[in-house]
């Protein structure tokens, strides 16, 4: 199986992990999460399970996360690629949204598209 588009959202008290192979989704399950080692735990374990490299595999986050958080900086020692996801460019943002980071809020405006 080549999975390999992996994704994080990060929620308050939960995280939402995605994978994808192409257009397929492989995975799609969500977790309670009560510290950062609980979110690492997790997404190592995806890794591990469908057979991912975390060197090379690029790690594409959401939610609530910061490039300079404890979060980030943990995920970072374990996963070499990580990359913040964009807006959907099939929707038009007020230039007031460039206060926020692209990345969050993604899950919510997906939904725009489902419809």
């Amino acid at each position: 199986m080549r999975a390999n588009k992996p994704g994080l959202n990060v929620r308050e008290n939960g995280i939402d992990i995605s994978v994808s192979d192409g257009r397929k989704l492989i995975l799609l399950n969500s977790f309670d999460r009560h510290n950062n080692e609980d979110t690492l735990y997790y997404v190592l374990f995806t890794f591990e399970q469908l057979g991912l490299d975390p060197e090379s595999t690029p790690l594409h986050l959401s939610g609530e996360i910061e490039q300079d958080s404890a979060l980030y900086n943990l995920l970072y020692n374990y996963i070499r690629n990580i990359q913040f996801t964009e807006r959907l460019h099939l929707l038009s943002f007020s230039p007031a949204f460039s206060r926020i980071p692209s990345h969050f809020y993604s899950s919510l405006f997906s939904l725009a598209v489902c419809g």
